[in-house]
Parts: structure tokens; C-alpha cells; sequence
């Protein structure tokens, strides 16, 4: 339990420098290929940060394994939601004559 703690802590950094990462100041692009790079970066260690977890925590032959992925289960799909939607984000705004902001 001591390594999923650690796991999802850094999980969470990775997480919150996403927030930071698209707040932004006057005069700040919102998004740029640099940010957007950095972005998936960030939330795919997450993702894999909780895989980690999970994989161990099945090793210990835990009866509480099945509970535990329930309640990472919402944090994994919004994360691959993220991802997917960063991946194809220059398309989308192409798609509807968008430029990147």
C-alpha cells in the first residue's frame, strides 16, 4: 500500500501541473504544440503511475483488488478521454475553422 500512496501522489503532481499548465495570463496562448506535448506527457505518467499500483496490488492477492479498481476506474477514463482528445485537438479545431488559441 505504501508503493500504490507514493504512486498516486506522484500521480496527482502530474495531474495538478496539467491544471497549472493550461491556466493562463493576459496576452498567454492557451494552447501551444509545446503545452499540448507537455500535457500528454503529464497525464499519461499519471495513467501509468495508477497502472503501476494496480499491477502490484494484484500481486499482494488482495481480496480488495476489484473495489480498488472500481474507484480508479472513473480517473482512468478521464484521463484516456484527455489524451484522446489532445491527440486529435489540432483536428478538431480544423475540422470547425478554428485557430489554436
Amino acid at each position: 500500500m505504501k508503493d500504490c500512496a507514493e504512486l498516486f501522489d506522484d500521480a496527482a503532481s502530474q495531474l495538478r501541473r496539467s491544471a497549472e499548465l493550461i491556466c493562463v495570463g493576459s496576452g498567454e496562448k492557451a494552447l501551444t504544440d509545446m503545452k499540448i506535448s507537455d500535457l500528454q506527457t503529464w497525464i499519461s505518467a499519471a495513467m501509468t503511475d495508477q497502472e503501476t499500483c494496480l499491477d502490484g496490488f494484484a500481486e499482494t492477492g488482495s481480496t480488495a483488488l476489484d473495489e480498488f479498481k472500481l474507484k480508479v476506474q472513473k480517473s482512468q477514463e478521464y484521463m484516456s478521454n484527455t489524451l484522446a482528445i489532445l491527440n486529435n485537438i489540432q483536428s478538431l479545431f480544423d475540422k470547425f475553422g478554428l485557430t489554436m488559441p
